[in-house]
Order: structure tokens, then C-alpha cells, then sequence
């Protein structure tokens, strides 16, 4: 193989004094990036997104070159589009290829080689696109990794090192190698994912132990670090919580990600009469004034609105309660993805089955004050109908009192 040297040109590829098209909004230009879409890469080589890598240059200044490969575009070596997948794909080393519009030669669009592809933020240029060989499956990366972790591309994060020197450890997890926390790389999901310190992991082919691939636990994933060889599987960054003036205020229960946005939500949300119970979970309470004041469970996307849940001491099943003032003063049971108008729900005591009470005929107040057993369905021909069941020391008067008996439901 022949390497040219060509520093001078190099500068003038990666910073042309034309005007660059952008990538994105241009008719002609979309005609170009239907080009790159549609070619065939293979299992070996795809095209990276958003730009990435598009902006990588020849490594220390020497560019690829091999006369039985290469077409010559300003002193670097051009592979017509077409050809990307042969000519490169079998081509050792070479990385991948950087394209622009305006690369052509005799009317066309031709790549330029490259032996690495650097994935890094810095290395995107606007108008410029790339397109990679995909890392060997050398580890086995390419496997599930549940919908909490996934492996970072391009490199990002490889690079990460232990936090000011202290690397993690949990002897009921951790192999030692080379004084290091190493996990099987299938076991990643399991040990990683449910170890809380734990933000993910960096592999690399000779990390091996016991004739098994292993990777390094880390507490933190940078994913602007960036090291050649070595890959990253990260955690999926939680969803920031408590988002809003005084939200969480006084908290002492447990919020999970996404929870309590809004002004005042989730105030005094308190664990010490119920201490095991008291959990509002992922992307509920959303909303101002939301669950202020609540000692019991509230499930996932729940209490949508606008002063609803407020005083919950009972139980709020995923989905339910949405909208202004619902649920509030809850002591019962309110089933999955019921009560949902304003101010439904309010002041029960009862319980709610699942889906229930998601209209009444002015909207508003659907049972409301319930102290019985609500079930509902809906019938062929969609049709709302409820069954309240009292109980027997609750006169049936008093029982149906609030707004929720059938002649309400539409």
C-alpha cells in the first residue's frame, strides 16, 4: 500500500472557502442524501447519522492510498458511492469514507477514504456525511440490553475512566481484572443494570477472563471520551424529577424518574406513616399543585393536570387521574387508567376499578365522593355502563349519593 502526504490539501477539503450546503432543507441536496440512503453497505459498513464522523480527517495527515483502489480527487484517494461497499468494505484499512455533495469526479459523487472515523462532536462538519465499517462483533455486543442500557456508537464513552482514580467494586458483582470490576459481557443487562453506582460499562477485544470477554464497570460514562478500540454499553440517563418552584418540597418518600413537574407538586410527599408504600412513580404528577401532600402510591403517569391528587392516602393505579382537581382527597382504590374528567374521583373512599369514570355527562365530577365498588365496561355498541356494588353497612341512599350512578354515564 502507497500513503500519500498531503497536508495542504487536506486544510483546504475540511475548511472550503465555497459555501457549504446544509444537510438538511435543500431539494437538490436531498436528491444527493437519497444517494447515500439507498446504497447497499451490507452487514459490514452503514451510514452514520446526524453527521457524525463526517468531519474526520486523514490521521496525522496521511491519507489513505492504493492505486488499485483509489481515483485521485484533489490528492486524496475518492471511491465512487457505488463502490463504497467493495472497494472499502474489503479494503483492511480502510475505516470508512467521508462524503460531500460537491465530491464528484466526471459528473460523480464519489467518498474519500479514511483509516479511522472519529465519532466525537467535534468531528462534525456541516454537509459532510460518513459512512463506517461496523465494529467487529467481537464481544457480543450486539445483543439485548433491555431498554435501560444500549451501546454507545461510534466510540463515544470507551475511552472512560474510573472517577478520580476510584474505580467500583461490589464483591457479589465484580471479577477482578487487572484490579478492576470486570462483568461478562453477558451479564451487563443483569449485574450493571441493577447496580445503582453503576452507569455502564467499557469493553475492549482483549478483555478477557476465563475465556470469556469482559467489560469494566464505571461510574460514570463520558461520551465525549474516546479511545480506539474500546466501546461503550451505557445506562440510558434518568429523566430529571422535582422540576418546578418548591416542587418536593419536605419529601421524605421515594419519586422516581420524570415525576413532580410543576409548581408546588409533589409537596410533602411523606413516608413515615406508611413507610413501605409511599412511591409515586416514573412520569406521574404533572402538573401544578399536583400530589401535594401524599402518604401512600401513586403509579406511573398518573395525576396529570392541575391540583389533583392532592391528600392521597390510599392507592392511584398507573394512568389514572387526569385533569383539574381529580382524585383529590383519595382514600381508596383507584384502578389503572381510571378518572378521567376534572374533578372526578373526588373525595373516594371506595374502590374504582380500571378504566372507570372517564366521563360523565357534563364532564365533570364523574364519581365523585364514591364509598361503594365501581366497575365498569363498555358495552358493543360503546356505551358506557357502571355497576356500583354498597356495601352492606352503607345504606344504598347513601352509598349513590355522589354523581357517578348510571344515568350520568354517557
Amino acid at each position: 500500500m502507497n500513503i500519500r502526504y498531503s497536508h495542504t490539501i487536506i486544510a483546504t477539503l475540511a475548511a472550503p472557502t465555497f459555501a457549504t450546503p446544509s444537510i438538511r432543507g435543500l431539494s437538490k441536496t436531498k436528491d444527493w442524501m437519497g444517494l447515500l440512503q439507498n446504497q447497499d453497505y451490507g452487514d459490514s459498513m452503514s451510514l452514520l447519522p446526524d453527521g457524525i464522523g463526517g468531519g474526520s480527517r486523514c490521521d496525522n495527515g496521511k491519507c489513505l492510498w492504493d492505486d488499485s483502489i483509489c481515483e485521485d480527487f484533489q490528492g486524496q484517494c475518492a471511491i465512487k458511492i457505488e463502490e463504497v461497499k467493495d472497494k472499502c468494505g474489503n479494503w483492511e484499512e480502510c475505516k470508512g469514507v467521508v462524503c460531500r455533495e460537491d465530491y464528484k469526479l466526471n459528473g460523480v459523487n464519489v467518498c474519500l477514504a479514511r483509516s479511522s472515523i472519529n465519532p466525537n462532536p467535534a468531528a462534525v462538519t456541516d454537509g459532510m456525511m460518513a459512512i463506517a465499517k461496523n465494529k467487529e462483533d467481537w464481544t457480543g455486543l450486539l445483543q439485548d440490553f433491555g431498554d435501560s442500557m444500549s451501546l454507545l456508537q461510534g466510540g463515544a464513552g470507551g475511552g472512560s475512566r474510573c472517577d478520580n482514580g476510584k474505580c467500583l467494586w461490589d464483591d457479589s458483582i465484580c471479577e477482578n481484572f487487572q484490579g478492576q470490576c470486570a462483568i461478562p459481557i453477558e451479564e451487563v443487562k443483569d449485574k450493571c443494570g441493577n447496580w445503582e453506582e453503576c452507569k455502564g460499562v467499557v469493553c475492549r477485544k482483549d478483555y478477557v477472563l476465563n475465556g470469556k470477554n469482559v467489560c469494566l464497570a464505571r461510574s460514570s460514562i463520558d461520551p465525549d471520551a474516546v479511545i480506539p478500540g474500546m466501546l461503550a454499553i451505557a445506562k440510558t440517563p434518568e429523566e430529571p424529577s422535582c422540576q418546578g418552584e418548591k416542587a418536593c418540597e419536605q419529601n421524605i418518600g421515594t419519586i422516581k424518574e420524570g415525576a413532580c413537574l410543576g409548581a408546588s407538586a409533589c409537596t410533602i410527599n411523606d413516608s413515615r406513616i406508611n413507610q413501605d408504600e409511599t412511591t409515586i412513580e416514573a412520569h406521574a404528577c404533572q402538573g401544578d399543585y399536583m400530589c401535594s401532600d401524599n402518604e401512600k402510591y401513586i403509579g406511573s403517569e398518573a395525576c396529570q393536570g392541575t391540583g389533583g391528587c392532592a391528600q392521597n392516602r390510599g392507592n392511584i393505579g398507573a394512568g389514572a387521574c387526569h385533569g383539574e382537581g381529580v382524585c383529590k382527597y383519595n382514600r381508596g382504590t383507584i384502578g389503572d387508567g381510571a378518572c378521567q374528567v376534572d374533578f372526578g374521583c373526588f373525595s373516594n373512599i371506595g374502590i374504582i376499578d380500571a378504566g372507570c369514570c372517564i366521563m360523565g355527562t357534563n364532564y365533570h365530577w364523574a364519581c365523585d365522593q364514591n364509598k361503594g365498588h365501581i366497575s365498569c365496561q363498555i358495552d358493543d355498541s360503546g356505551i358506557w355502563t357502571v355497576d356500583v356494588t354498597c356495601p352492606e353497612d352503607i345504606g344504598n341512599a347513601k352509598c349513590k349519593e355522589g354523581k357517578y350512578t348510571e344515568k350520568d354515564i354517557v
